[in-house]
């Protein structure tokens, strides 16, 4: 089976992350590496990745979820907008934060 010129590069990262629990999946089509967190109530993705997605790709957003981190802190973030996200065979439309 041929691969996607990225999906190259994403098995070559995959084999250098250290410990944690990672899965390749994919956002509107592009490539990326998830690191999987099973206590999470929400899917977010960096502000670098939304930027590398193509611009017609990229959804627009909408205001955000105010998320806070671990002590409680706010998290900064770009605003939430619907995503096709593709794990494996599973696919879906889902509601990703940028932060």
């Amino acid at each position: 089976m041929r691969r996607a010129p990225g999906e190259v590069d994403i098995d070559k990262r995959l084999c250098d992350l250290g410990d944690g629990l990672y899965v390749k999946g994919f956002v509107n089509e592009n490539p990326l590496i998830f690191t999987l967190d099973t206590g999470a109530s929400r899917t977010i993705i960096s502000t670098r990745v939304y930027q590398r997605l193509p611009e017609g790709s990229r959804p627009s957003l909408s205001k955000g979820a105010k998320l806070k981190g671990a002590c409680g802190a706010p998290i900064a973030e770009m605003g939430k907008g619907m995503f096709k996200l593709r794990l494996g065979k599973m696919e879906k439309l889902k509601e990703i934060i940028v932060a």
